[in-house]
């Protein structure tokens, strides 16, 4: 075995899991949480740390395309794994794992990922139809970007401006004459 082989599978033995569960799975992610923990394998905290997402349960359409705009952030090598029945999930985990493996030692690329923009029926950069009409040079032409303040007045005094310390007309006598403490 070569030593690239080695290091892959060295490196996705113990594959970052990013868990994402449907409502009314809480249950079923413990389970799943402790299979995790017995093997060793460490969750991830976000999709730029994920090799193997794993979806729990059945998503209702809302949670599908927010974890389908979740998976389109997943960086190479990576796989999912949907998981409907706390019985699977041992195999579903070796299954996953064994294609992350796979798919790592394939070289396969992501160039089949959709923009998470596109799946939430945005425009995902520049060049578009809406876009026209505007200038997007990177040139500021025609403005002045000189570090001098030419014509402004940075004097350190303040002509014109009291900064008397006194405070005449107004009344500081420690007596409270005309309040009543009753």
């Amino acid at each position: 075995m070569d030593l690239i082989a080695r290091l892959r599978n060295w490196a996705l033995a113990r594959p970052r899991v990013l868990l994402v569960d449907a409502p009314g799975a809480t249950t079923f992610r413990w389970s799943v949480e402790a299979e995790l923990d017995r093997r060793g394998w460490r969750r991830a905290m976000s999709s730029a740390d994920t090799d193997l997402l794993v979806v729990l349960g059945e998503p209702g359409s809302e949670l599908a395309e927010a974890v389908d705009v979740l998976w389109s952030q997943v960086s190479e090598p990576r796989h999912r794994v949907d998981v409907h029945r706390p019985s699977d999930v041992a195999v579903a985990l070796d299954e996953g794992r064994a294609a992350l493996v796979e798919r790592a030692g394939s070289g396969t690329k992501g160039d089949d990922r959709r923009s998470p923009a596109s799946l939430l029926g945005k425009n995902a950069g520049m060049g578009h139809a809406d876009d026209e009409g505007m200038d997007h040079g990177s040139g500021h032409e025609g403005m002045d970007h000189g570090s001098g303040h030419e014509g402004m007045d940075h004097g350190s005094g303040h002509e014109g401006m009291d900064h008397g310390s006194g405070h005449e007309g107004m009344d500081h006598g420690s007596g409270h004459e005309g309040m009543d403490h009753g």
